[in-house]
């Protein structure tokens, strides 16, 4: 993405597709960097043992990275936090906007 703006608005549209069933799933996405070097990055916690049909189900689906993270990790939980609490600073990264999944 060029911009934090249009960046902003194309993780807004991220929204749209039908959402996980109520209490399966909470996310919080980022948007961090300076213009032209912008990336969206965050964290989706899913009940259960895999991705909710909902979120494998949409269309854009295999334009994602979903990895399982050790939640025992230190570092792991350091980096969630930062981005559940939107730090200014993302892993080196300017933090610019963010969107709460929930």
């Amino acid at each position: 993405m060029r911009s934090w703006w249009s960046s902003s608005h194309f993780q807004t549209c991220l929204s749209q597709p039908p959402p996980p069933p109520p209490n399966s799933a909470f996310g919080s996405l980022v948007i961090r960097g300076e213009d032209n070097k912008i990336e969206i990055v965050g964290y989706f916690v899913f009940c259960g043992a895999g991705v909710p049909f909902q979120v494998s189900d949409a269309a854009d689906f295999e334009s994602y990275d979903f990895k399982k993270v050790d939640a025992n990790d230190k570092a792991i939980r350091e980096e969630f936090n930062a981005y559940i609490a939107w730090d200014e600073v993302i892993e080196g990264k300017k933090f610019a906007d963010g969107k709460l999944f929930k």
